[in-house]
């Protein structure tokens, strides 16, 4: 799995910086997921800075972020909704600048949680050697990222740590899976225990705390290098101003966000600690 992730970063590294297009007419933006609820609600935020820049933006679902990664480094896509590792590791080799994220029940961040139930005893990372676990996904800061750097922190591979691995997909089912007892401990983002926890306040009393890793800025809107530096500053300007703009707010509500706001390099001190941890990033190392 480290591999996977080396090949990963080692990819994003290599891509080219390119030419600036003067004459843009379309932005293609890869996101990194199938789900329709969200292609539907960054498709209105797409179309709003369309309209307030000149330029179409369209929107290009991806099922997985390696896909997404290889479609900018080919040029397939000029921009992309980027968790906060790929976003970092783009705009640190000077590939791509981050241009702002959203707010999230009045946050932009989000942290990650090592859980487990209360009931299982266990109370520290070195008590889940040999357990079960659930990560969300391979390229996830709060699912897979921070959680095996954690292990490592405490001076264990994590690749050989826990007794059974297995994936969710999602940060929701990682914590359905630990409910379910099918593992003994999970990592989540907090929005999704924090969703658990609205639902059913008797779960808070059930669910456990064990690390807390963060904050990571929330998916992040990245545009490649390639763009024109003033397309780049007319979108940053559209989404930091969509709050104070009327058809904008509408947008807003709708999606259910209450912001837009700048996102810089450091935002990703957090990530790039875990990367450096990890040393899945030649260029920290």
């Amino acid at each position: 799995m480290k591999t996977m992730l080396s090949l990963m970063f080692l990819a994003l590294i290599t891509l080219s910086s390119g030419i600036a297009w003067a004459e843009t007419t379309e932005i293609k933006v890869g996101i990194f997921t199938t789900d329709p609820k969200m292609i539907e609600d960054i498709g209105k935020v797409m179309d709003y800075v369309s309209k307030k820049v000149g330029v179409k933006f369209v929107v290009v679902p991806s099922i997985g972020y390696e896909k997404s990664i290889k479609k900018l480094r080919d040029g397939d896509i000029d921009a992309g909704i980027f968790g906060s590792a790929p976003a970092f590791v783009s705009f640190k080799e000077g590939i791509a600048e981050p241009i702002a994220r959203p707010e999230i029940r009045k946050s932009s961040v989000y942290y990650g949680y090592w859980l487990t139930l209360k009931e299982s005893g266990l109370k520290k990372i070195e008590d889940f050697k040999g357990k079960r676990f659930a990560y969300v996904d391979p390229y996830t800061s709060a699912g897979y990222l921070f959680p095996r750097a954690a292990v490592k922190g405490k001076g264990f591979d994590p690749d050989n740590f826990f007794g059974t691995v297995k994936f969710s997909k999602t940060h929701e089912a990682a914590i359905q899976m630990l409910l379910n007892g099918s593992v003994d401990g999970c990592a989540a983002k907090d929005t999704a225990y924090k969703k658990f926890i609205d639902t059913n306040i008797e779960l808070k009393d059930r669910l456990n705390i064990i690390e807390v890793g963060g904050p990571f800025p929330e998916r992040t809107l990245t545009i490649s290098k390639r763009i024109d530096e003033g397309i780049r500053k007319k979108v940053k300007e559209a989404l930091l101003q969509m709050d104070s703009d009327p058809e904008g707010k509408k947008v807003l509500m709708e999606i259910g966000r209450s912001g837009y706001v700048e996102t810089t390099s450091d935002d990703f001190a957090a990530i790039e600690k875990i990367l450096k941890v990890l040393k899945v990033w030649k260029g920290l190392e």
